[in-house]
């Protein structure tokens, strides 16, 4: 983690003497939460403990910006909280408080190996019947309406980037 932790701080101040205004950097979302973690609990909750070192490399990387706004005397970095975003999501199963549209939002729309076939030509995976009620498309990926969710939650129109 102190190595990405690292290389991020380098690769900022690098974008910060090309002369670039703005960065935002994302915190890591609760990787404890995706469909390939979840799948431990039956899709019914999310791991803690991989949570919590998602907490600890979150805090750490907003040390690292608040550290580069003191150098640079302005804050050029802000950091987009993903982490915070997506469980709100998780918590209100949607962008609304109380909407139900993500009646299970740690199970993935499509499961298997999404998008293979086997050499006869059958699908190698299942598809939801309705991927706007899932967060999730794969294992890993929310889908675009989760995505909308989430940049919902975090209404980044209210930032002048």
């Amino acid at each position: 983690m102190k190595q990405i932790l690292h290389q991020t701080e380098v690769n900022l101040r690098r974008i910060h003497a090309l002369g670039v205004q703005k960065v935002a950097i994302p915190l890591l979302q609760p990787l404890g939460c995706i469909p390939l973690i979840a799948k431990d609990s039956s899709y019914q909750k999310c791991n803690d403990i991989i949570n919590a070192l998602v907490i600890i490399h979150n805090n750490e990387l907003k040390n690292v910006v608040a550290n580069l706004n003191k150098e640079t005397k302005q804050s050029t970095f802000m950091v987009i909280d993903y982490y915070n975003a997506f469980l709100t999501v998780f918590k209100n199963k949607g962008e609304k408080p109380g909407s139900q549209r993500f009646e299970t939002p740690y199970k993935a729309c499509c499961g298997g190996l999404c998008g293979s076939v086997d050499k006869n030509g059958q699908k190698n995976y299942t598809l939801c019947d309705d991927s706007t009620s899932s967060f999730f498309w794969d294992g890993l990926h929310p889908t675009q309406e989760g995505w909308k969710s989430v940049y919902s939650v975090l209404n980044l129109t209210a930032f002048s980037i």
